[in-house]
């Protein structure tokens, strides 16, 4: 036990922590429950601030606070279905010290939740948007030089993020969940 203790202690001496900017593609597809509705990927954008809570052995923490523009076309129509979330990704991250190319190269991989919150959206008269939507993160990427991070993050809805409103005797209600890969650049301080 007192090893342990020790051990915990000893992380706060050499925890990092640094703030940045981020900003990126998002690249969008919402998959339904059902195979009726057909939607392409469309692009948006993602920028906002980050931080990092570095760890001893690699491990660190890292979150963000994001503005992400998604757009979707669904079937049988061309209107572009536009939303706006204010988005909190926190993520467990790990990086990998490369000796003697620590300092210019660093791969990394982190996992973790990212709460999505509803900020504007085009209203479709045949949708109805969740004001909350909850994500499953995976990703890589590479920092260099110490302060410029190359990201690419995929993003499972875990709840819908919009469903079918307005039905009329038997259909039955389509729900629709986000898919979104992101391409992002961060330079933290």
């Amino acid at each position: 036990m007192l090893c342990a203790a020790l051990l915990l202690a000893a992380f706060p001496a050499h925890a990092q922590f640094r703030l940045g900017v981020k900003a990126g593609l998002a690249i969008n597809h919402l998959k339904f429950d059902r195979n009726i509705i057909k939607n392409d990927n469309r692009a948006g954008f993602t920028a906002g601030i980050t931080a990092e809570l570095g760890l001893p052995l690699g491990l660190g923490l890292d979150a963000a606070v994001m503005y992400t523009h998604r757009n979707n076309v669904l079937s049988g129509s061309t209107d572009t279905y536009k939303r706006d979330y204010i988005e909190i990704p926190v993520h467990l991250k790990y990086k990998l010290s490369i000796v003697g190319l620590n300092n210019v190269l660093a791969p990394m991989a982190f996992i973790g939740p990212n709460f999505a919150f509803l900020a504007h959206e085009s209203r479709q008269e045949r949708w109805d948007n969740r004001s909350v939507v909850t994500s499953f993160d995976l990703g890589f990427g590479v920092e260099l030089l110490r302060h410029l991070q190359l990201s690419a993050c995929y993003s499972m809805g875990l709840n819908r993020a919009l469903k079918q409103v307005g039905l009329k005797g038997n259909e039955q209600e389509i729900d629709g969940r986000d898919r979104t890969w992101t391409i992002a650049a961060a330079y933290l301080f």
